[in-house]
């Protein structure tokens, strides 16, 4: 995500998909090492290989993944994440739920782009359900990311002992 037309200058790269390991090392590929011209929408980091994932095919982010989906997400999308932590969807099954959660309309023209770029950041998987019609469908990735995320609100709200 970009802020160039926000006013807000932004040192972020922008350029980087996050690419759960649950080896320990640094779990951020640049995009630019795609060499690929098609974007996958598999779950396999860059190097095509899968990851042989420990406690039930838990991945684990590093802080600086946590950090960098923190300054990237924006909450609409991180909504979208967790309605998809719940069960895959079909587009308007997630604008519905979405509208649910704020109360008014929500424009075709805001979810699918959102949900195209969580797609390009590979925490969301689309498959199609029909001709006209795709599915929806978190990645492990980001389904670490939110389970970081609830942890540290949780620690902020209730101070770590809900647990």
């Amino acid at each position: 995500m970009s802020n160039e037309n926000s006013g807000v200058k932004n040192d972020y790269p922008t350029d980087r998909r996050i690419t759960g390991r649950s080896d320990g090392q640094k779990t951020t590929a640049d995009a630019a090492e795609d060499s690929s011209p098609e974007r996958s929408t598999d779950s396999r980091p860059p190097s095509g290989k899968k990851i042989a994932l420990p406690d039930g095919g838990r991945v684990s982010l590093s802080k600086a993944d946590t950090h960098q989906l923190r300054r990237e997400l924006t909450k609409f999308q991180t909504r979208i994440l967790e309605i998809l932590a719940e069960d895959s969807r079909y587009g308007l099954a997630i604008k519905s739920e979405l509208e649910d959660y704020y109360g008014v309309d929500v424009n075709h023209g805001r979810l699918y782009p959102n949900l195209d770029e969580l797609c390009d950041l590979e925490l969301v998987e689309k498959s199609e359900l029909d001709k006209r019609t795709n599915n929806y469908a978190i990645t492990e990735t980001a389904r670490a990311f939110l389970e970081d995320d609830l942890g540290w609100q949780d620690e902020r709200i209730n101070g770590g002992d809900s647990r």
